[in-house]
């Protein structure tokens, strides 16, 4: 029977309101984007005022990733080539004021000379812009209902965080408990050819964050990141590992497969719903090849060209591929280990935190909801495959057994090849080079379709999985 009245909840036991506070505010995938200055509009900036160069010393932090790469070679074709450029210096003037100087120079972290940054106005937008971060990602609501429950969640570890080097802090984040998510970024994007100076990699931007909230963050997730623990891609380890340097202290990282594609716009439909919505992530399993064998996108890169990973893991385990995934992660956290013990054997760099690996689908929970139906659908799909095959080849087997009547020995086969020595040899061999000729023309989808027959082959003759429940 229903009680007839309920406690007012400021007269519950202050534990089981703390608890209460606790289950309401779950982890949470925080989305930090930066909201950057343009970048044609800083050149113009920074090429027509007069703009002092005043470079902030956490630049310092990214030393390892920079200081051999600048200053590259000037670019004399400039305008504002230094040779052609003179300074006061030149003339016999001093200026009484001390130069900037945001860190001392060493070997380590070497000075950025400040014509450098003139002479490349790129480089200087990656190191001098000014830009904040934002996030889309739901705040705990706790955070805004009383005084009690706002400071109970502040002292579990909420807080304002992710300041940039000319911007305070602005996303409610806890360290103890979110997920950072990073977006990935494409060689169309603005200097893309620079972003590796501060981040040491050419897929997640990561050169704008401040030092001590990198140190802070206990788990990452990287987008679009699954096909880095692919055991055929071989520049994987050393991609993560220049993103986990940074880092130092991620105790777990989620490589993001790219999920559910919408079939009209060709984008993850994680990206296209609401995304002040909280985010939920579900592991990749073996089932999900079946999804774009039988028409639906659920693309797994981790499991190499054409799933070739895993159907070379399936011959080295009797068929099984439950346990692929789990595998490969185990195997690209050993990659990390030894990456980090031959760096620090070698002195160059300093110590990071081997995080636990997972490969998995991020998103809304209507995306994970609808992954679990597709899964199901696929391999029912892929069973009612499966016994058309069995029957298709028990089929042809019996039609392999027929006897057929035996060609005499003694018969002429007219289709045998002719002699080389013959017209007849001569004709057929510039009608096969001129064959040949034209289809190099034109792209010829005959091994396309070949590899395709046999994928399908190699699923339908194996097993698969049930997913799970």
């Amino acid at each position: 029977m229903a009680p007839d009245s309920f406690y007012q909840f400021s007269l519950l036991p202050f534990e089981l309101r703390c608890m209460i506070y606790l289950f309401a505010s779950p982890p949470r995938f925080v989305h930090v984007q930066e909201h950057p200055e343009d970048c044609e509009a800083f050149e113009e900036r920074f090429g027509t005022t007069v703009v002092q160069v005043k470079l902030h010393p956490s630049i310092a932090y990214f030393a390892h990733n920079w200081r051999d790469h600048i200053p590259w070679p000037p670019r004399p074709w400039r305008s504002y080539y230094r040779h052609h450029q003179l300074t006061l210096d030149t003339f016999g003037f001093n200026c009484p004021r001390p130069k900037h100087q945001p860190w001392e120079s060493t070997k380590e972290v070497p000075a950025i000379p400040h014509h450098f940054l003139s002479e490349n106005p790129d480089v200087a937008w990656e190191f001098l812009r000014t830009g904040s971060f934002y996030s889309t990602a739901p705040i705990p609501t706790l955070l805004h209902v009383t005084r009690e429950s706002r400071q109970f969640l502040i002292d579990q570890g909420y807080e304002l965080a992710f300041r940039t080097r000319t911007c305070g802090p602005r996303v409610w984040f806890n360290f103890k408990s979110d997920i950072l998510y990073i977006s990935r970024y494409y060689d169309e994007w603005p200097n893309f050819s620079v972003k590796f100076l501060l981040s040491g990699n050419r897929s997640w931007d990561i050169g704008q964050f401040d030092p001590l909230d990198l140190k802070k963050v206990r788990r990452l997730a990287l987008q679009s990141s699954g096909d880095v623990a692919s055991p055929s891609r071989e520049d994987g380890v050393k991609e993560i590992s220049a993103v986990l340097e940074l880092f130092t202290d991620v105790e777990e990282l989620f490589l993001e497969e790219n999920g559910l594609y919408d079939e009209s716009s060709g984008r993850p439909r994680s990206k296209q719903l609401n995304g002040r919505s909280l985010w939920s992530y579900t592991p990749v399993a073996e089932v999900d090849i079946l999804s774009s064998l039988l028409g639906h996108q659920i693309i797994a890169y981790s499991t190499g060209p054409d799933h070739g990973d895993l159907r070379a893991y399936k011959e080295d385990n009797m068929g099984d591929g439950t346990r692929y995934f789990v595998e490969i992660a185990h195997k690209f956290e050993r990659k990390l280990t030894s990456r980090r013990d031959e760096l620090l054997r070698h002195k160059l760099r300093t110590w990071w935190r081997i995080p636990k690996v997972n490969i998995v689908y991020i998103g809304h929970q209507s995306m994970c909801e609808t992954i679990f139906k597709w899964r199901w659908i696929s391999w029912k799909r892929f069973q009612v495959a499966k016994e058309e095959q069995s029957r298709s080849n028990a089929a042809e087997e019996a039609q392999r057994s027929i006897d057929v009547p035996k060609r005499p020995l003694y018969h002429r086969n007219e289709d045998s090849p002719p002699s080389p020595f013959t017209e007849r040899f001569q004709d057929d061999m510039e009608a096969l080079q001129q064959i040949e000729y034209y289809e190099a023309q034109n792209y010829d989808y005959s091994d396309y379709y070949a590899e395709r027959s046999f994928y399908r082959d190699w699923i339908l003759n194996g097993t698969v999985a049930a997913p799970e429940m």
